[in-house]
């Protein structure tokens, strides 16, 4: 607030203020805040993205929308608003749409877990489960340790998958190989729970 005073357009304060105010349930505080940084700032990515953020926070995603769309016009090389943009489509349940999302992100570069998780996700709430079960694959051989994407994928294989499946001991070694690391450290109670 002292450095508003001094400079009343000040970025950092702004933006700052704008999320403490979140962070502490004033909305309306908060969203003063933006709108002023996107007054001053309409020409930054980055304050159009922590405004389409601290909008999805709040559950107004038709906002959410619009600002993380004008952060992807200014900066078409920013990812995380692509990824922002993906979760915003998501919680609407415009499945299609976050694939579509996610493959452009993948495509600019593999290694983004997050990107293959929500591929996944959306996949599966279109019913499109082998698709889904694939996909978490994909991004488990990039990232092995994404404990929610495996845990994501593992749910799905128990439920859609026969026991018989033959690609259930090629996920399970990863499991049988931590519980072996853990019963070389003598963790009885986390070898067993990579067991079970």
């Amino acid at each position: 607030q002292d450095a508003l005073k001094r400079d009343n357009t000040n970025r950092k304060a702004l933006l700052s203020l704008a999320l403490v105010s979140a962070e502490m349930g004033n909305k309306a505080v908060s969203e003063k805040y933006i709108r002023q940084a996107l007054a001053a700032y309409s020409g930054e990515a980055e304050v159009h993205y922590l405004a389409a953020y601290l909008s999805a926070k709040e559950g107004d995603y038709r906002t959410a929308e619009q600002r993380i769309r004008a952060s992807v016009q200014i900066n078409g090389d920013l990812d995380k608003s692509y990824a922002l943009l993906g979760q915003i489509l998501f919680a609407q349940g415009r499945y299609e749409e976050v694939m579509d999302i996610c493959d452009f992100r993948i495509g600019r570069g593999r290694e983004k877990a997050d990107a293959w998780y929500l591929k996944g996700l959306s996949q599966e709430k279109l019913g499109n489960y082998e698709a889904a079960i694939d996909t978490y694959g994909v991004g488990l051989s990039i990232n092995p340790q994404d404990e929610v994407m495996r845990f994501s994928m593992e749910q799905l294989v128990n439920l859609t998958l026969t026991v018989e499946d033959q690609r259930r001991n090629e996920w399970a070694m990863f499991h049988s190989k931590k519980a072996q690391e853990f019963g070389r450290n003598f963790d009885g109670i986390s070898e067993r729970y990579e067991y079970q």
